[in-house]
């Protein structure tokens, strides 16, 4: 649920499900404002590792407080090299 207040999202990641999940993004993804059908984001990156990764998302807010959603399973696609 995106609304109005929102400045915009960051992206953690891990190995592990439970592990330590570092900051992926250099700057946060921004918001798009309050539009009632929703809107879509992409972020793309080239994982180093291993092939299933954990991501977790934090929603920033105007009002200093931030929601942090996951982890989902995030899996690398194969790059025909592999």
């Amino acid at each position: 649920d995106v609304c109005s207040s929102d400045l915009g999202f960051n992206l953690y990641r891990s190995r592990h499900k439970n592990g330590r999940h570092t900051k992926i993004n250099n700057v946060p993804i921004n918001a798009r404002g309050d539009d009632p059908s929703g809107a879509r984001y992409n972020f793309e990156d080239e994982p180093r590792h291993s092939k299933s990764y954990y991501d977790k998302l934090e929603k920033k807010g105007s009002y200093g407080k931030s929601t942090m959603y996951g982890p989902a399973k995030v899996r690398k696609k194969s790059s025909g090299n592999e």
